[in-house]
């Protein structure tokens, strides 16, 4: 993921200026509350530091008090494969 240096704004990898400001695009790692992704959703707040297990994550991602509600699983990353299978995991989840 990128950012704006200006606006702030996350875009995907693919993007290398930013389409409002003309800039180059910063790389981030992690996203930090103030980050404003897509033009639409604001970081606010960093929630825990994972460890929170499938089960409570499955009921998580299955309250239908937020099928309207968007929002960024980060998954830890450390070798080649883990976004393919952090993928396949969170999927798994979703009935």
């Amino acid at each position: 993921m990128k950012t704006c240096p200006q606006c702030n704004t996350g875009y995907p990898d693919s993007h290398t200026t930013c389409p409002t400001h003309g800039v180059p695009l910063n790389e981030i790692r992690d996203l930090k509350p103030g980050m404003v992704i897509h033009q639409s959703y604001r970081i606010v707040r960093k929630l825990g530091q994972g460890k929170m297990g499938l089960e409570p994550f499955r009921r998580l991602l299955n309250d239908k008090r937020f099928a309207h509600a968007a929002f960024i699983a980060e998954t830890p990353v450390e070798e080649p494969g883990d976004e393919e299978r952090n993928v396949k995991v969170l999927l798994s989840l979703v009935k």
